[in-house]
């Protein structure tokens, strides 16, 4: 089993990193494939525009077998790779899909990325 971890980088904080760390760590001890942006994708110190990160990124949620969210409103490349994943999931079969982190997703009264991603993951 790969699973592919949606989340913030660039400005992800130290608080972040750890419990996304935490998170990766319960699922390679059972034995699954996790593949984290920070940490496993090659470009992600030398691509300085982003192309490639997005390319590799994108090539490892495609490969993998579900998708899972690490949720900051914040993070525009959360939201860019959301807006993809979406896609892809509307094009080829749907993969499992969620979020890791349900008490940072905050349910709007009104429509939201929030709200997409909690009916999503309930899919």
């Amino acid at each position: 089993m790969k699973i592919s971890l949606l989340c913030p980088v660039r400005n992800a904080t130290e608080e972040q990193k750890e419990k996304m760390k935490q998170y990766i760590k319960q699922l390679e001890d059972k034995n699954i494939q996790v593949f984290y942006p920070a940490r496993d994708n090659p470009y992600e110190d030398t691509d300085r525009i982003g192309y490639q990160i997005c390319i590799t990124n994108f090539e490892n949620y495609i490969e993998s077998d579900e998708i899972h969210i690490f949720w900051d409103k914040n993070s525009s490349g959360t939201l860019f790779d959301l807006g993809g994943i979406f896609m892809m999931n509307m094009l080829t079969e749907r993969k499992p899909f969620a979020v890791v982190n349900i008490e940072n997703l905050e349910i709007t009264p009104h429509k939201s990325f929030a709200n997409v991603i909690d009916y999503w993951s309930k899919l």
